[in-house]
């Protein structure tokens, strides 16, 4: 009989994350959020955060529990989302892994559809503050979901700023120069740091001091394009110094179209299959949107190759968590995943899928 016991997904400062089936209805997975220091503000902000973008594009929240006065945790389930997320791809191109989903088709794909939700997420007056790989995950066709509101604002339309954090690397020059001036368009600065590690497969910045990071970032010193590629422009125009001179997200997502239909190199044919499947999931709201969590999405993610979801996978089938055990099929699943990142199998563990220091893979 298949085991009901959890999954280990993600530990951290926050909490523990595992993967299990939703209580409701066992056909669905669920990313099961415990809290361990619980703040019922910024809870309570992250619950907001998730009830107005109920949309397509954001990871869905399922259910939450903050009744803490009598012994119960508090905890968040969300729909699992069984790609895993954008970092543990990059990380496995630049071993040189062989994930064919993973083309510059899908990375168009992926910098459009993350575009299109932050224009949501502004239009809703909400500023995400924290735009990297490890806040976007992927579905079973690698198609992108933001996640992680712990750090994400609502603001009034009429409010210019709010409060000042993010990644480093990633920071807009003018939350560093200490002007405490988070707007929309200190999203589009993360973004267009997104796109460069997209493209560049490499860390904006990498080897380079915090004094030195923190320096270039102020005075408008871009990290070096290692790599031409024809979304150069787009992350210029999104990086410039000046909030007022970078595009809005409607301007960035409009741009994604006219590079991909001006390049060569790009299926349109693909990329225009996802764009018409954005604007019919961007209609459905709250229960008609879909859920990504299930049994047989994590199976074609590991049959698509996804590292995360070979070794998810692999790891349910050979101890028998939530599916019927097969030793045998999940250590070749295993197996398979360790091979496309080259790495030791003795020294593979589950932590090598899983985030910690307080950031977490739904």
């Amino acid at each position: 009989m298949a085991s009901n016991q959890e999954l280990l997904l993600g530990v951290g400062g926050f909490g523990v994350v595992t993967l299990s089936t939703d209580k409701d209805d066992d056909k669905y997975l669920v990313a099961h959020k415990e809290i361990k220091n619980f703040d019922n503000h910024l809870f309570t902000r992250e619950i907001n955060s998730f009830r107005a973008l109920d949309r397509y594009g954001f990871v869905k929240m399922i259910r939450y529990q903050d009744d803490i006065d009598h012994g119960h945790p508090a905890y968040i389930d969300m729909d699992f989302i069984p790609g895993g997320d954008l970092s543990q791809l990059l990380n496995a191109e630049a071993s040189q892994a062989n994930i064919p989903l993973f083309d510059i088709t899908q990375k168009m794909i992926i910098a459009y559809g993350t575009a299109r939700s932050l224009k949501i997420m502004h239009d809703n007056h909400f500023i995400h503050r924290d735009i990297k790989p490890d806040n976007i995950l992927l579905d079973h066709k690698l198609r992108p979901y933001l996640t992680d509101f712990g750090l994400s604002r609502k603001i009034a339309p009429t409010q210019q700023q709010v409060t000042n954090v993010g990644t480093l690397n990633y920071m807009s020059p003018e939350i560093l120069a200490g002007q405490n001036n988070v707007t929309n368009k200190s999203d589009v600065h993360m973004f267009g740091m997104l796109l460069y590690e997209m493209f560049n497969n490499e860390f904006p910045y990498v080897g380079l001091s915090d004094h030195a990071i923190i320096h270039n970032i102020i005075h408008g010193i871009l990290p070096e394009i290692k790599k031409p590629s024809l979304i150069d422009d787009l992350f210029k125009k999104c990086c410039q110094l000046s909030p007022e001179n970078r595009p809005d997200f409607e301007e960035v997502a409009n741009e994604i179209i006219k590079i991909v239909n001006s390049s060569n190199v790009v299926s349109q044919t693909t990329f225009m299959k996802y764009k018409k499947f954005y604007d019919k999931q961007a209609t459905l709201i709250g229960d008609d949107i879909p859920r990504c969590g299930t049994i047989n999405f994590l199976r074609q993610a590991a049959d698509n190759d996804i590292p995360f979801a070979l070794y998810k996978y692999g790891t349910m089938l050979q101890n028998g968590y939530i599916v019927e055990k097969d030793e045998s099929l999940g250590k070749e699943y295993i197996r398979r995943a360790i091979m496309l990142l080259k790495l030791e199998e003795e020294e593979t563990t589950d932590e090598d899928y899983s985030e910690e220091d307080g950031i977490d893979i739904e």
